[in-house]
């Protein structure tokens, strides 16, 4: 959104956050919720990654994660932008960048997890590799990237194994359709 206004860039955050949340709100069911099945697995919580310290977070909710995120960073968490501080010819962070969200389902739905930097230059100059953790391992089932990134999901721990991507937006994972366990995110 480089030349965009501020207001711009606030409404556009607001509109990734609110559809983010939505992707979390399911149909209302009366009654009590049916017992869960020695084959499903409960809904993990909204969780956040801050790729350059590879710490993770869980919270009950979107808003909760999204409001942590800016408590612990000073900034809300946004797509990609050229919003940049220079200091004396380097570039520093001017918000908290969100390089991928992982999906519990297909085609971007239910819980989400947030990947992010507080590195501008997002992939053009990083790569961020981890093993799926949190409750996350072995549950995802829908990906997309943001930026100049691209991920990939592999089996295994350690980006072994078979692998999807990496590509830019993972909406159904095929065969690692609930079966990656590392990830790499790149340009």
């Amino acid at each position: 959104m480089s030349g965009s206004s501020p207001i711009r860039r606030i409404a556009a955050s607001l509109i990734i956050a609110l559809a983010a949340s939505l992707s979390l709100a399911g149909p209302a069911q009366a009654g009590p919720a049916p017992a869960a099945s020695a084959e499903q697995k409960a809904t993990p919580l909204s969780c956040w990654t801050n790729a350059d310290t590879n710490e993770q977070q869980c919270f009950p909710d979107n808003f909760s994660r999204d409001r942590a995120i800016a408590q612990q960073t000073g900034f809300s968490a946004r797509v990609a932008t050229t919003d940049l501080t220079v200091t004396a010819g380097v570039s520093t962070a001017a918000a908290t960048y969100i390089l991928a969200i992982f999906y519990w389902t297909a085609n971007y739905a239910d819980s989400t997890w947030v990947i992010t930097t507080g590195y501008a230059s997002l992939c053009s100059a990083y790569s961020y590799s981890n093993n799926i953790t949190g409750g996350w391992d072995n549950q995802i089932g829908s990906f997309k990237s943001y930026g100049t990134c691209k991920t990939r999901l592999s089996e295994n721990a350690g980006q072994s194994g078979s692998s999807y991507g990496p590509v830019k937006n993972g909406p159904t994972l095929g065969y690692l359709n609930d079966k990656a366990s590392s990830y790499y995110i790149t340009d």
